[in-house]
């Protein structure tokens, strides 16, 4: 507030960018995953995020610290997205819910860890723009680690065997399905008062 001269509705909308990119690119980001894959989307995600830090840290005005944090919140969208659906293809059914208990604990812990963290990093290391530097660097990392080690099942990526590849069921099947709006619902329920 101080750094950039803005009201507390100022510094709502530093927060709220990132949900609002949730907002827009939610059930679109399904079908972008669905198109180009989860690896691509992952790296594309753990980029966009490193961007959105960079240009945040640097930041010398308002308008562009809002761009910065829209590239983050673009990059949090995907993630968010990419976590649990690969864990739905690498587990076998009966083991998906606790991986992806796992994922969400992880997020939550970070979470928990970064809120209780940061105040203690910006004083030692000089200031709000040196957690941006942090969380780039934490982001790049993650980057290369998603570029190394993420790699798709070996039942997706193995050479047809003379049929169609086995096809799941179209994304107008699955937004027609009366459940996927229910859990849709609950979420916006629960991350609404939290934006």
């Amino acid at each position: 507030i101080a750094h950039f001269k803005v009201n507390l509705s100022g510094a709502g909308l530093m927060m709220s960018v990132v949900a609002f990119c949730g907002l827009i690119l939610g059930l679109p980001s399904g079908v972008v995953v669905q198109k180009y894959g989860i690896r691509a989307i992952a790296i594309l995600a753990m980029a966009l995020s490193t961007i959105g830090c960079v240009v945040g840290a640097i930041a010398t005005n308002y308008p562009v610290f809002l761009v910065s944090r829209g590239l983050e919140g673009i990059g949090f969208t995907f993630m968010a997205l990419v976590g649990p659906t690969t864990a739905g293809i690498w587990f076998p059914p009966q083991k998906v819910g606790f991986v992806i208990g796992l994922v969400s604990t992880c997020m939550g812990g970070g979470g928990f860890i970064t809120m209780a963290a940061a105040p203690r990093i910006a004083h030692i290391m000089g200031g709000w723009q040196s957690l941006w530097w942090f969380t780039a660097a934490l982001s790049f990392l993650s980057l290369v680690l998603v570029v190394i080690f993420v790699r798709m099942p070996p039942w997706m990526t193995a050479a047809p065997t003379g049929g169609p590849a086995p096809q799941g069921p179209s994304l107008g099947a699955g937004f027609a399905k009366r459940n996927i709006w229910l859990w849709a619902t609950a979420y916006l329920c629960l991350f609404f008062p939290l934006a």
